[in-house]
């Protein structure tokens, strides 16, 4: 079975806000949490502001969030797109639509509540769902679906898990994903899946 993507279309405001893009980017320099000012990209970010050079501006605000396990709002990616739509940069336009639909699918799933709690969490999204696993605040997201075959409830894309989506890109080693999967399975009890 192929993988199917989990972004669902949402409607991306088109308009880009008033501003100039150093003042929006100044905008976003000052939504970022306290806690995340002391990280490189961060202070690279601003270096590159008072400079003018907005498109590493830009760069150094999108790498603090992927050196980060904090979530930062679907808003903030929504502004990092238009930036980048004015600075005529598609490939981080592209980029930053998605991240503000995975925003958007976290924030109504309540993962940062989840965090607080090891665990497995299941949210559904009509026929298609995630489901979460929890440990020690980091966060494996498992894109899953109700089968079309009487054989199986769901079919979980398990063997595309290759990093933890909290803290962003951190690599899942074999050993935890075999230890995941056999939690899973526990976890699962009597319904049948497909990995």
């Amino acid at each position: 079975m192929g993988l199917f993507s989990f972004f669902k279309k949402s409607a991306i405001p088109n308009a880009i806000p008033e501003g100039t893009v150093e003042e929006l980017l100044q905008q976003q320099l000052d939504l970022v949490p306290d806690h995340c000012k002391a990280q490189p990209p961060f202070r690279r970010s601003v270096e590159f502001l008072a400079q003018q050079e907005h498109e590493l501006a830009l760069q150094n605000l999108i790498e603090l969030v992927e050196g980060n396990g904090h979530c930062f709002t679907e808003q903030y990616w929504i502004a990092l797109e238009q930036i980048a739509s004015r600075l005529n940069l598609p490939a981080r336009a592209r980029y930053c639509r998605v991240e503000s639909w995975t925003a958007k699918r976290r924030r109504q799933d309540k993962v940062e509540q989840m965090r607080r709690i090891d665990g497995f969490y299941y949210c559904a999204h009509g026929r298609d769902g995630m489901i979460y696993y929890v440990q020690q605040g980091r966060v494996l997201e498992l894109y899953s679906e109700m089968s079309g075959d009487k054989q199986f409830a769901f079919l979980i894309h398990f063997q595309e898990a290759t990093h933890w989506a909290l803290p962003v890109k951190q690599v899942i080693s074999l050993e935890e994903k075999a230890v995941i999967r056999e939690q899973l399975s526990k976890w699962l009890g009597k319904v049948r899946a497909d990995y």
